[in-house]
């Protein structure tokens, strides 16, 4: 695979005769110096909110220890088969849940709001529950406290209040405006990231979960790092705005056909940006196909996880991902995109290579931020008109089963004048 890493230069970059002198010079002294790697792994441990196992590392009815088996000596990576899946999801549905009173529903909400008035509509009723109806981590068999629940909540806005997460949609609006240029750098820079199209919500899971598709061959290989995760951010919330009611988390289905170089900073701060602003958010990670590359990063990543998170990724070949899909999309495999062996032509239609995009505006925008937003809602909508429709019926159902039972007396059934049951 050669160098994969850009932090390393091979001979081959120093002997290269289109090197000048000076960056030849540059690449020696970055050869010397120790690897942002490194770096990075001597720094990360030493945060206490990366060691949070009391928030993050729920109830784990198996151990950490799974997500190491695998069938590679090698790696940490725990590769799927349909049997395999099967299991998993039996035991997801195995997590234990604990009852939430609407009065500390409401006590919650009043706390958040009185802090973050601008932010606390944020998270729905239905999210507020999920997270503080799961078990405590320091004793499994209760759950989580009212006031522990809170402080960490209140850890959630924080994070957004400093990451600009709420403002973000509307320096994405600006960016479509002839005065573009006007605004700030990070915002074009955010932009930029949007339009190469590497990421983007399309259709829902079989559950009503928004699926957000990752195509890591659209990504730059030498990222602006606080750039993607402002895009992510943005890209986040917009997902998360649109779920139907009752859903409070989503799958992201990554297509790692021709990653970039590994780049352990953007790495690091995606994975930072995903557990310290979206706790219990991400239900599942399905990577596909898996390359050395993706399995360079999972190994950097994967020790650093916390163990209920590190649950979440499953990585599969292009035949087990299929079967894994049809599965999991609303649709089946009518809802599995070209690129991923389906027949489904509207991601390329919708989410083109950013060369083929036209512009959205006036501004610099050229990925479809508006049109995708504008089909995730109506997607939302149906299913939950659907869900109400079927909720009706099984209700309806469950009245016609009572009459029933009431015209029988001591298990005789009763015939009436007009000779029907």
């Amino acid at each position: 695979m050669g160098n994969i890493c850009f932090c390393c230069p091979s001979n081959d970059d120093l002997n290269d005769d289109d090197v000048s002198a000076n960056e030849r010079d540059g690449l020696l002294q970055r050869r010397k110096k120790p690897s942002s790697s490194s770096r990075i792994l001597g720094i990360i441990p030493v945060d206490d909110d990366w060691a949070d196992e009391i928030w993050y590392d729920a109830l784990e009815h198996k151990g950490s220890s799974s997500i190491r088996n695998t069938h590679s000596v090698d790696s940490g990576m725990h590769y799927h088969d349909a049997q395999e899946e099967e299991e998993e999801e039996h035991q997801e549905k195995d997590e234990a849940v604990f009852l939430f009173s609407d009065d500390e529903l409401s006590i919650l909400k009043n706390a958040l709001a009185e802090q973050f008035p601008d932010d606390s509509h944020y998270m729905s009723d239905a999210y507020l529950r999920s997270v503080a109806s799961k078990p405590y981590s320091k004793d499994p068999t209760q759950r989580r406290p009212l006031e522990y629940t809170l402080e960490k909540l209140i850890h959630v806005l924080q994070w957004r209040h400093e990451n600009r997460a709420s403002q973000l949609p509307t320096y994405i609006d600006h960016c479509n405006t002839l005065d573009y240029k006007q605004q700030p750098k990070f915002a074009q820079a955010m932009v930029e990231s949007l339009n190469n199209g590497s990421m983007y919500w399309h259709g829902l899971t079989k559950g009503g979960r928004p699926v957000l598709w990752i195509r890591t061959n659209r990504k730059f290989w030498y990222p602006n790092v606080q750039a993607e995760v402002d895009a992510l951010i943005a890209m986040a919330d917009a997902g998360i705005m649109a779920m139907p009611p009752g859903v409070t988390d989503f799958v992201v289905v990554s297509h790692s056909y021709k990653p970039p170089p590994p780049n352990p900073t953007f790495a690091f701060q995606m994975l930072k940006g995903l557990v310290k602003g979206y706790p219990d958010r991400m239900q599942s990670l399905m990577s596909a196909p898996v390359s050395g590359i993706v399995e360079f990063c999972m190994n950097l990543l994967l020790p650093l996880m916390p163990g209920r998170l590190a649950h979440k990724f499953h990585f599969y070949n292009e035949a087990h991902a299929v079967q894994h899909l049809t599965r999991l999309l609303q649709h089946g495999l009518d809802d599995i995109p070209t690129f991923l062996g389906g027949p489904n032509k509207d991601h390329d239609v919708y989410y083109p290579e950013q060369n083929k995009c036209p512009s959205r505006g006036q501004g610099m925008l050229t990925f479809d931020w508006y049109g995708m937003k504008e089909r995730l809602q109506e997607q939302c909508d149906l299913f939950a008109q659907q869900q109400q429709e079927q909720q009706h019926q099984q209700e309806q159902q469950q009245k016609d089963m009572i009459l029933h039972q009431g015209d029988s007396v001591d298990g005789n059934i009763i015939v009436n004048t007009n000779g029907f049951v």
